[in-house]
């Protein structure tokens, strides 16, 4: 090796140092960047655990499977022609919401005793008197109850917890009170 020759080779050498060091981060670049370098990291970790929480092919295909079958379903459903019930004669509802009113009336007169002991008593009252003047109270009947099962429900909840409410008094009783003066205002409309 030759050493270069001539009087300025150090003072090069030198300067050229000097420009390296200069281009050196300071510590607070240093400290900048380690700290960008730890967001990335974890970042980074959690786009894994994202990636791992993702589903399967095999849950995918049961998702796409179901889907596929809850529309074939939806499709069958919206082309069969639901069966309807028996389209009713206008003038018997009509009859029967004005007979349970009178009948609603007619109790609503009596004792708890009363009213119990007369809607259980099949020579006064029919199943179709009592599933109507449910029907007037608001009172949902299940098709499989039982005539007694009616009278027992029609008593209790359309004589028995009204009175019991309001005997109470409170805001409760003011309510159940409002809600049968509204029922027994006006007759319901009966669908077609």
């Amino acid at each position: 090796m030759s050493r270069p020759k001539g009087p300025s080779w150090p003072g090069a050498m030198v300067k050229a140092v000097e420009k390296a060091v200069e281009a050196l981060p300071s510590d607070q670049q240093i400290k900048e960047s380690i700290a960008a370098i730890d967001s990335l990291i974890s970042f980074l970790q959690k786009l894994r655990e994202v990636l791992n929480e993702q589903p399967t092919q095999a849950v995918r295909q049961d998702v796409l499977k179901a889907t596929a079958m809850l529309a074939g379903f939806l499709s069958s459903y919206n082309a069969k022609t639901l069966l309807s019930a028996k389209p009713q004669n206008v003038k018997s509802s009509v009859r029967s919401s004005e007979e349970a009113a009178r009948l609603f009336k007619e109790l609503d007169a009596l004792s708890l005793s009363e009213i119990q002991g007369r809607l259980l008593d099949r020579s006064l009252y029919s199943s179709n008197d009592l599933k109507s003047l449910a029907k007037y109270l608001g009172i949902g009947i299940d098709k499989n109850f039982r005539r007694e099962d009616i009278a027992d429900t029609i008593f209790k909840r359309g004589f028995a917890n009204p009175r019991g409410y309001s005997s109470i008094g409170g805001s409760a009783s003011q309510r159940v009170q409002a809600e049968v003066k509204e029922r027994t205002a006006k007759p319901p409309v009966d669908e077609k």
